[in-house]
């Protein structure tokens, strides 16, 4: 037998007695179209959610397509590098070895040559002749043979570099994969044109970059240079072309728009703020980058 403790006890019909008048029940078509309001919009953003997971989950793999696309590329790249330094060291030892093999027989043929004249003649003085001649090429082919002895065989050596095949096979993945749950409010756009442009400002510029946008629609980048030691701050305009660059002390870790031509830089510790000045020299307008 289950047994409940009960505080107190009515009857149904004594607590439905005018409950229509209470003010939480006349609230409450309002409570529940506000809560299936919340559903519905719960509905929609986990919807939209899921089709950019979808989404998402198509550009890795074409990402991943694309990283090994460039892999391959790149090995080949190296590849017919390889084979045409491969064929100029062929092409330089075959002529050695052609030349080689050229003086050799011309060696010997005049050898030959010189041995049947000073055997053939019956007259001692043209065969003495022909034996002289003899001697001295003998002494003169000597050297080249014992110059090519010393030389010794050609050869040509190959030594895969082990470290490349160690750095792919020591990567786990092409990138990496994270899951992320944000509790912020999240809005996925599509995007209706998308475009990339390659800009070489620094040697030293990395992939740490984080960016803002002026009123003028010019982009200032802070580029951390190698190691993050410092930074370098970046003027482009709407065509991505340099116009200005600054090189500032500290590792910017972001940077912001905060009014007009002024932009504010964030650091370990400090906060700075920087002004976009323009002037005019030899009727050309030129911009700079200050520190407020």
């Amino acid at each position: 037998m289950c047994r409940r403790r009960c505080t107190s006890v009515q009857h149904i019909p004594d607590a439905a007695k005018n409950f229509r008048q209470m003010s939480e029940y006349k609230q409450l078509p309002a409570a529940i179209a506000d809560i299936q309001n919340r559903l519905q919009n719960l509905i929609a953003v986990s919807e939209t959610n899921l089709k950019s997971i979808y989404t998402t989950r198509d550009n890795i793999k074409r990402q991943q397509s694309q990283i090994i696309v460039d892999i391959i590329n790149l090995l080949k790249s190296l590849q017919q590098y390889e084979l045409s330094e491969l064929e100029k060291h062929v092409e330089s030892i075959e002529k050695t070895i052609k030349n080689d093999i050229v003086r050799c027989r011309n060696a010997g043929q005049v050898l030959n040559v010189l041995l049947g004249a000073s055997q053939k003649f019956d007259d001692d003085s043209v065969a003495f002749i022909g034996y002289i001649k003899c001697k001295e090429k003998l002494s003169s082919t000597t050297p080249i043979c014992d110059e090519q002895v010393k030389r010794g065989t050609h050869t040509i050596e190959y030594r895969i570099q082990v470290s490349v095949k160690k750095l792919v096979t020591s990567q786990p993945t092409l990138g990496i994969k994270e899951r992320r749950v944000n509790t912020h409010a999240v809005h996925v756009f599509t995007a209706k044109e998308a475009r990339t442009r390659d800009i070489k400002v620094s040697k030293y510029l990395t992939n740490d970059t984080d960016m803002c946008v002026l009123a003028d629609d010019r982009i200032v980048a802070a580029c951390s240079t190698e190691f993050r030691m410092n930074s370098e701050l970046v003027l482009l305009d709407q065509s991505y072309t340099c116009l200005a660059h600054t090189n500032i002390k500290g590792h910017v870790h972001d940077v912001c728009h905060t009014s007009d031509n002024e932009i504010a830089t964030a650091s370990e510790t400090e906060l700075h703020f920087y002004t976009i000045e323009e002037s005019y020299e030899r009727k050309k307008k030129t911009s700079q980058v200050k520190t407020v």
